[in-house]
């Protein structure tokens, strides 16, 4: 219903129980899930039952289990889905009735705009400082690739006017761990070193981030002076 409304613009969603004879979209799908439906409408199915029993199963201890199982599956990838379309993303799920390893998930469609990036930057920032802190206290040199591109990606998007960090207090910690982690050099040589040991893989990884080479080093000299 999700991927009707986003594909087409639907302003009105028709459900149908089941699954339709529609062409699907994706080379292994089984159906087609949804199709326009006049002006700014949409007709989708929403496939078979999850789940099928009688009577007699509620007192099959094993059957209890299995279903609480395939539950459990299926509602967690149901509360992802619902995370995802706040980001304006959907996924394809795939089930057959009372099968737990037929329930899968996977990445269809994606919208957005320039519009709300401050937005998606926001709700991003505690997952991306979570990741920054974890990669800043890998043993020796090991995140530094992945401290410094996620800096850059800091800077760049302080550049489009969204700040994640507006006291720069993770590229400060970064510097401070490092210099920490190499002493007997000189503060600034030591983040500089470190700046430029890992340049070339930054590159490979990221080329569409910004140099953040030339910013930690202003930040390593201004926190000498």
């Amino acid at each position: 219903m999700n991927q009707a409304a986003q594909a087409l613009h639907a302003k009105r969603v028709t459900l149908h129980f089941g699954v339709s004879d529609l062409q699907p979209f994706l080379r292994d799908q089984k159906w087609g899930r949804w199709t326009g439906n006049g002006e700014w409408g949409a007709k989708a199915w929403l496939g078979q039952p999850l789940l099928r029993w009688t009577l007699a199963d509620l007192t099959d201890p094993d059957r209890t289990k299995r279903t609480y199982e395939i539950l459990k599956r299926f509602l967690a990838l149901a509360r992802r889905e619902l995370g995802l379309l706040s980001f304006g993303q959907s996924s394809i799920l795939e089930w057959e009735t009372n099968n737990l390893e037929s329930i899968s998930s996977r990445s269809f469609s994606m919208k957005g705009g320039n519009e709300d990036l401050a937005s998606l930057a926001e709700r991003l920032t505690p997952c991306l400082r979570a990741i920054l802190m974890r990669a800043i206290m890998m043993p020796g040199d090991a995140g530094n690739s992945l401290s410094i591109s996620l800096l850059a990606f800091c800077a760049a998007l302080r550049d489009h006017g969204v700040d994640l960090d507006p006291d720069n207090l993770f590229a400060k910690l970064f510097v401070a761990v490092k210099q920490k982690a190499h002493t007997g050099s000189s503060p600034a040589a030591t983040s500089s070193g470190i700046i430029n040991s890992d340049r070339t893989s930054q590159a490979k990884v990221l080329q569409s981030l910004l140099d953040f080479t030339s910013a930690v080093r202003e930040l390593s000299t201004e926190m000498v002076a």
